[in-house]
């Protein structure tokens, strides 16, 4: 099963990106257009703690000389504890970030596990038509922009299967169901800004 997420401007419809749900319970986020990271956010984390965990947000900065270009990214988890980043590179996959973290005890301890924070280039900047290619069934999740100069915000989380719902911004949200946890996906319209890809993890 694939999410496909969209806005609608003026002109047509642009693809930002997908999650991509896979019979192993493996669940996939990736970009359709190039985005930047901090080159200090590639990293190799293979320590998690049960009880004293930390917290980090890879927070992209604002100066344009302190990222890297990445081109389709796709941000992986594959249960229990796997996570990877990958993008396109020159022999093929680049892995960026490697790390484990058992999202089903993180979830029992604290409900909320937040995952990817994506911020889209201009929408006006984007090609319209087109989608990622593929077999598996796909559902088209996004809203209607109010102006075609604004980026999107791509939000996805974690939350605990069987917890209410709570919605965290004014903007269109979905929840998924997928095996042993839930995936909240809520996109916002935010300022034009330069395409980022951001994330959080915890050890």
């Amino acid at each position: 099963m694939r999410k496909q997420i969209y806005s609608n401007v003026a002109g047509g419809r642009v693809h930002l990106g997908w999650l991509s749900f896979q019979p192993d319970g493996s669940i996939s986020f990736g970009l359709n257009d190039k985005t930047y990271i901090a080159p200090q956010f590639r990293a190799r984390l293979f320590v998690w703690n049960a009880y004293n965990r930390i917290g980090v947000h890879y927070v992209v900065p604002t100066e344009p000389d302190a990222l890297e270009p990445v081109r389709n990214p796709h941000f992986t988890y594959h249960p229990a504890v796997w996570f990877h980043l990958k993008a396109d590179g020159p022999s093929g996959d680049d892995a960026i970030f490697e790390a484990i973290a058992d999202v089903g005890i993180t979830l029992e301890q604290q409900s909320e596990m937040p995952w990817i924070r994506a911020i889209t280039a201009p929408l006006a900047d984007l090609p319209t038509g087109g989608s990622r290619s593929g077999s598996q069934t796909v559902e088209h999740v996004g809203f209607d922009a109010t102006n075609a100069s604004c980026s999107v915000c791509i939000a996805v989380d974690f939350v605990l299967p069987g917890l209410p719902t709570r919605i965290v911004s004014a903007g269109p949200h979905w929840f998924i169901n997928w095996h042993k946890v839930t995936i909240r996906l809520v996109l916002l319209q935010v300022p034009p800004q330069i395409p980022t890809l951001g994330w959080f993890h915890f050890y």
